[in-house]
């Protein structure tokens, strides 16, 4: 047979890229560049392109041990946002934050999803901004402070090792970047990106009014 032969006799027209079936051609023009996502997740209506992408999904972000960082109680988040807050200028930015025992606010959630971020930014909020921004900021943006036990390390790095309870950070990275990705693509707004390794200096960063130790999707 051609698959176990390693023949890949069917190409793709438009990016050229060959398999060995015409059903995994007929797939990945499906999915790459008509945009089709037909695998859903019954949890949280995320929606995947291909079965193997939803499993990873499932087993990552549902997994019974998972705890986001959007959950709002990092101490050193809650500063970098309170600090974001006075360097930009603006009177808030929309997230889960405590004093003591007692709830003081709650996350932005995606329109239409079930999903929360970390914080959020309102195109009214962000048309106060003093500080020049490293992306287009008129419509407001969102905010994600990523921790490594649950998503990984930037760039997919450590790929191969494994968080406290077995899962592969590779799996946490391409979870947590699949998931960027739609609220990116549902809400229309820059993400900005600041990972944990990052915190500390990003927050000196913020605190001298530049914005250098963080990503933007």
């Amino acid at each position: 047979m051609v698959v176990h032969r390693g023949e890949k006799k069917f190409a793709c027209q438009r990016c050229k890229s060959k398999f060995a079936t015409n059903s995994r051609l007929v797939e990945h023009i499906a999915i790459v560049h008509h945009g089709a996502k037909p695998y859903i997740c019954k949890v949280c209506e995320q929606v995947f392109g291909r079965k193997l992408t939803l499993e990873r999904h499932i087993k990552v972000i549902h997994h019974p041990n998972y705890v986001r960082s959007a959950a709002g109680v990092s101490k050193v988040g809650c500063k970098c946002i309170d600090a974001m807050t006075v360097q930009l200028g603006i009177s808030s930015i929309q997230h889960r934050h405590y004093q003591g025992d007692n709830l003081l606010g709650q996350e932005w959630q995606v329109p239409g999803k079930k999903w929360k971020v970390d914080g959020h930014v309102s195109a009214e909020e962000a048309s106060k901004i003093i500080i020049p921004l490293p992306f287009d900021a008129s419509d407001g943006f969102v905010i994600e402070f990523l921790g490594h036990q649950w998503h990984g390390y930037p760039n997919g790095k450590n790929a191969d090792k494994r968080n406290q309870f077995g899962l592969l950070f590779g799996d946490l990275y391409d979870a947590t970047t699949d998931r960027l990705e739609q609220i990116k693509e549902i809400t229309g707004l820059p993400i900005l990106i600041i990972w944990e390794s990052r915190f500390a200096e990003f927050r000196k960063q913020v605190v001298n009014s530049v914005l250098h130790y963080c990503e933007v999707l």
